[in-house]
């Protein structure tokens, strides 16, 4: 009964989040080529090539969101290995530099972790979390303004890892709404 409604669940995820998507992935589109005649300020070319990026995260963050809540309906198997923690960050910075860049975001890094310290976990899934942590610091902060990454031992011997950004905090009216829908 439960992985029956979690099934129906995502259908549903899909044809109500997939038909306004492709509706404004397709209106940014035509805006970006100019079809009905060129758009005078460069500025809101910009602004349509933000609106339009936007748009093409917000199309895969929803299939990362199907494929997780089909995974759930289906159980998760996790893919466990040692991780070189230096490797592993290296690989998340180089993925995320390029949105840090073209936000011209200052990127504040303090590794506090031995150079060869590993660690057991699922390499795709962690990697695909800190990314993604990174890059929408990025995304959601004003221009110019910072993301900080700190990786450090705490006193207990266990890893922390932080990414902080200057990104506006949401109202705590905003979070109810969207908790309130779930």
């Amino acid at each position: 009964l439960l992985s029956d409604l979690q099934n129906r669940l995502v259908s549903l995820l899909v044809t109500e989040i997939q038909k306004p998507l492709k509706s404004a992935y397709g209106l940014t589109t035509l805006l970006k080529m100019e079809a009905d005649g060129p758009i005078a300020s460069g500025l809101y070319r910009q602004y349509i090539s933000d609106v339009h990026s936007a748009v093409e995260r917000l199309s895969a963050t929803h299939v990362k969101m199907l494929n997780f809540g089909r995974a759930l309906a289906e159980g998760i198997s996790l893919n466990e290995e040692s991780v070189s923690i230096s490797v592993l960050l290296t690989e998340i910075d180089r993925a995320a530099r390029a949105e840090i860049e073209r936000r011209q975001i200052r990127l504040d890094e303090r590794f506090e972790v031995p150079q060869d310290l590993q660690i057991r976990c699922d390499r795709a899934l962690v990697g695909q979390a800190l990314r993604g942590m990174m890059t929408n610091g990025a995304r959601f902060s004003p221009r110019g303004a910072e993301v900080s990454v700190a990786v450090l031992l705490n006193a207990d011997g266990d890893l922390e890892i932080t990414i902080t950004d200057s990104a506006p905090a949401m109202a705590q009216s905003q979070i109810d709404e969207i908790l309130g829908g779930l």
